[in-house]
């Protein structure tokens, strides 16, 4: 159980005691206190049901990339997650409000670059690290400012098709295809402005137990070469969370018991 979730339920759980408590320690009839905890026990599976789907920001874990640019510097896929060039971390910072800084000559960390092979061959690779139920992701495209010459935004991604792959996997394995998702929107062709983060929807592509993907990179903004600044992925966790009663069952289950009750009432 995650801490978020093992919190909620310590809160509810204290909210079930005390009603408990109140219940035994005023006088009030059998179907009264039936009903109050009716009412903290719908507490806890409402509150258990709600944090179970909470998305979280997943960083991943490895990288794996068709090509590496040989220029001087080190322009690998890990600099995408690495944080490097965000103006804060992400997570725990929020990766809509948060930007990216390709300023200066000699930022090769900040990106990852291919070596000037065909565009349409290229692609980088994550590992996740777990299986996760992929919701989204966040992308910050490439954006090396020089101070001496041109913005060259025009080396990020732009069409991209997806591939995934189950915890079985591997960054070199075999990836199931879903085609094309959203185009990466290039990034500011200024040496002014920051680059903002994309948010790219992947909910109606039912990305669940996922631990590998793959950007198969289909074109660029213009350029001979193609490159990245910063990604992250949205989820919801993979591992089973703690089986709770589907909240109509248990609400016919405590409706019984309160005719119960109340039938005993009556005979009396």
């Amino acid at each position: 159980m995650s801490k978020q979730v093992q919190s909620i339920a310590n809160k509810s759980s204290s909210l079930f005691l005390s009603t408990t408590s109140f219940a035994k320690g005023n006088a009030m009839n059998s179907l009264t206190r039936v009903s109050l905890l009716a009412v903290a026990a719908l507490a806890v599976v409402f509150a258990l049901g709600a944090t179970a789907s909470a998305e979280i920001i997943i960083t991943p874990t490895a990288t794996e990339a068709s090509e590496i640019l040989s220029f001087s510097g080190s322009w690998g896929p890990d600099n995408t997650i690495d944080g490097s060039a965000l103006s804060s971390p992400v997570p725990p910072g929020n990766p809509a409000t948060v930007t990216h800084d390709g300023l200066g000559d000699n930022v090769s960390t900040n990106f990852w670059q291919s070596d000037g092979g065909t565009i349409a061959d290229q692609y980088v690779r994550y590992d996740l690290g777990a299986a996760y139920n992929i919701t989204g992701m966040y992308v910050w495209n490439f954006d090396q400012d020089h101070p001496c010459c041109a913005e060259d935004s025009d080396v990020g991604i732009r069409a991209v098709n997806l591939g995934t792959q189950g915890p079985g996997g591997s960054l070199g394995g075999t990836y199931t295809g879903h085609g094309a998702i959203a185009e990466f929107d290039q990034a500011p062709t200024d040496d002014i402005t920051l680059t903002p983060s994309q948010f790219i929807d992947l909910s109606s592509l039912s990305l669940t137990n996922t631990q590998f993907l793959e950007l198969d990179i289909q074109t660029n903004w213009g350029d001979t070469y193609v490159g990245l600044g910063e990604i992250r992925f949205v989820a919801v966790p993979s591992v089973p969370v703690p089986s709770v009663p589907e909240p109509s069952m248990l609400v016919l289950t405590l409706l019984g018991v309160c005719g119960l009750v109340a039938g005993r009432r009556r005979k009396r």
